[in-house]
């Protein structure tokens, strides 16, 4: 996981801005791994970019609540 981490930022070190795939398949990385807060800081991250959420990264960021027990942030994403 943490080289997928490693990758991401190698891609943004050379001014390449990751797109909605690398950021889910990071996210989703860590989000199966129970690693949320990195997971969430990657979405932050996204919407910094101005990255639109698409209907698999949605899915993945109201699975990270649920599975964190925060429940009033996933009703709030939806």
């Amino acid at each position: 996981m943490d080289l997928s981490f490693d990758i991401l930022a190698q891609i943004r070190a050379n001014r390449i801005t990751p797109n909605i795939v690398s950021y889910s398949t990071v996210i989703d990385g860590f989000a199966k791994a129970g690693r949320f807060d990195e997971a969430l800081s990657l979405f932050d991250e996204m919407r910094y970019l101005s990255i639109a959420l698409d209907r698999v990264s949605y899915n993945t960021l109201l699975s990270i609540y649920t599975k964190a027990g925060r429940d009033e942030e996933a009703l709030d994403v939806l």
